[in-house]
């Protein structure tokens, strides 16, 4: 058996067989927690509908208690009593229906088939049906048996109603006792409710689908089921396969909800495709690993000859990466030793180069005497001069100023020495521009001694008159201010020129900005400046601009002046 063969063994041995153990404990883990969190979300579900069962009970036993003392009631029990005759009868009627109209936008009271009220005295009151089709004679006296003793809303079980219009149809039965102002009994309440409300009380407040709710109330007595034919049979468990969850009433019935276990099947289905499928994908790709792994063990020695075969020739050197502590890494890490060795010398030779080059040039720039270019400024200004070309004049002084300024090889000056800068560069364009601008300068005295980088305000002043200024109609202002705070220095350039537009705001910050022209004065630009600052301050120091159409733009600058004066 070859190499390749035993790999493959190996793999079906280590890979296949632990990848189908951990596939089918992951089906079995699975689908446990799924039943589990089947079970509790069928419970959180009968909760709620326990919740809403006992609303709906606690508003029956409120309706009921308020007719328990209510005057229209105790008047219409007691209408034969004294004087009273057939028309307080008629009127009291009339009051208590309305009564009864009332309370009909409580849906539980909607479910009320048949309300009557009889006294001692004889008087009755019926309503939603009348004491001329009671199909069973005594009931009267059933009531008064059942109900000695017993004491607020009596449940008296579901049986057929008395009612003989209704057939042989299943009603809830209460009964409540009626006493008069003294709390002197004077008759009862007999209320027979359908069935049917708690049935659309539960299908509403069932969330979750193929599940059903049984309604068994303290006698074992089923009161609602979706087969309706149970309705008033005595409550026998299923023996089905299904989640049942089992919650009691605080009045003795209980709530039984059963969802069928086939409605999570489909899920239990799906994960088991999914494992069969990332079991087999697995397969597939430990195999193509398996491929790349025996690849790999020949592909090193290959890569080490091509190399071998470059640096040869004289073509690359390039290194062989392979970090394993094997004889091809041993023999690897020699041929890395000798090719930095031989790029080592090669790149000697190239710096020995360049470094000759770069002194012929720095020979070629001494012979530029700085000398002779003020030489010959000062030999201009006096011929200026003479001939009262006093705007060329100013103009010399003012560049002889700035060279003088730029001539300083330091990286750091003063404020001061940014000034001075500026005033010349000024007068340059004002004697050019004519007067277009008027640049001012509120810097306080102490200020001017403050150190800082140099040449980082002029960028901003020579964008504020060529993209600011100029354009505009009229003349134009330029501000130069500053402030500390702490330890921080601020400058602040402010013009009135024409502003730009977010964009372009956004363009100067990032390599792109308009301070790059060819009239410019140097190359040194903003961004150039705002990445000098933050290099030699940190990140929260440098350059925020605000700029807005027509109205001008304010460059901050923040500087930390502890750091320069160091």
């Amino acid at each position: 058996m070859d190499l390749r063969k035993k790999f493959f063994l190996f793999f079906i041995l280590v890979i296949i067989i632990p990848t189908i153990f951990m596939g089918l404990t992951l089906y079995t883990l699975m689908t446990h927690t799924l039943t589990s969190k089947y079970e509790d979300l069928v419970a959180e579900n009968t909760n709620y509908i326990v919740s809403i069962l006992e609303r709906e009970f606690k508003q029956l036993e409120n309706i009921s208690h308020f007719f328990y003392s209510n005057e229209q009631v105790i008047n219409r029990l007691t209408v034969n009593n004294g004087s009273k005759n057939d028309y307080n009868r008629v009127l009291y009627d009339n009051e208590l229906t309305n009564v009864f109209v009332s309370f009909s936008t409580f849906d539980i009271f909607e479910s009320f088939d048949l309300v009557c009220f009889f006294g001692f005295s004889g008087e009755s009151f019926w309503f939603r049906s009348g004491s001329d089709f009671i199909s069973r004679g005594g009931f009267k006296n059933e009531i008064i048996e059942g109900s000695k003793g017993k004491y607020g809303l009596y449940y008296d079980g579901i049986r057929n109603s008395i009612y003989s219009l209704r057939g042989n149809r299943k009603q809830l039965v209460y009964y409540r006792t009626i006493v008069d102002e003294s709390y002197k009994q004077i008759g009862y309440m007999y209320i027979e409710m359908n069935p049917e409300y708690f049935g659309r009380v539960l299908n509403n407040s069932n969330s979750i689908p193929g599940a059903s709710s049984v309604l068994v109330d303290n006698n074992n007595r089923v009161v609602y089921s979706d087969d309706i034919s149970m309705i008033g049979n005595e409550y026998t468990e299923e023996t089905s396969e299904a989640i049942k969850i089992e919650r009691a009433l605080r009045n003795g019935w209980r709530l039984i909800s059963i969802s069928p276990l086939i409605n999570i099947s489909k899920t239990y289905s799906s994960i088991f495709k999914i494992i069969i499928l990332a079991t087999l994908g697995t397969f597939l790709f430990s195999s193509l690993i398996l491929w790349v792994i025996t690849g790999r063990v020949v592909e090193p020695i290959h890569t080490l000859a091509d190399a071998m075969d470059k640096v040869a020739s004289g073509n690359e050197l390039n290194m062989v990466y392979y970090n394993r502590n094997d004889e091809i890494g041993r023999l690897t890490s020699s041929f890395n030793h000798m090719t930095v060795r031989v790029k080592e010398s090669y790149e000697r030779d190239l710096s020995q180069a360049k470094k000759v080059k770069e002194a012929d040039y720095r020979a070629l720039q001494a012979q530029i005497n700085p000398h002779f270019l003020y030489n010959t400024l000062n030999t201009l200004r006096w011929m200026a001069k003479i001939q009262k070309a006093y705007n060329i004049e100013e103009m010399l002084d003012a560049l002889w100023s700035m060279l003088r300024q730029i001539s300083k090889g330091n990286e750091i000056g003063t404020l001061g020495d940014e000034i001075e800068l500026l005033k010349a560069y000024g007068k340059i364009q004002q004697i050019r521009y004519k007067g277009k601008f008027k640049l001012i300068f509120n810097v306080e005295q102490s200020h001017r001694a403050i150190s800082c980088p140099k040449f980082i305000i002029q960028p901003f002043v020579e964008n504020a008159i060529f993209h600011g200024i100029e354009p505009k109609k009229g003349t134009g202002v330029i501000e130069i201010n500053s402030r500390i705070e702490n330890s921080d220095l601020y400058i602040e350039i402010v013009d009135d020129g024409v502003g730009m537009l977010p964009e372009q705001v956004s363009s100067i910050l990032n390599n792109n900005e308009i301070s790059h022209t060819k009239e410019g004065l140097n190359n040194i630009g903003i961004s150039n400046v705002h990445e000098r600052l933050q290099l030699l301050f940190g990140e929260e120091y440098g350059i925020t601009i605000e700029s807005s159409i027509n109205i001008g733009t304010r460059v901050m600058m923040k500087i930390n002046f502890n750091e320069t004066n160091h």
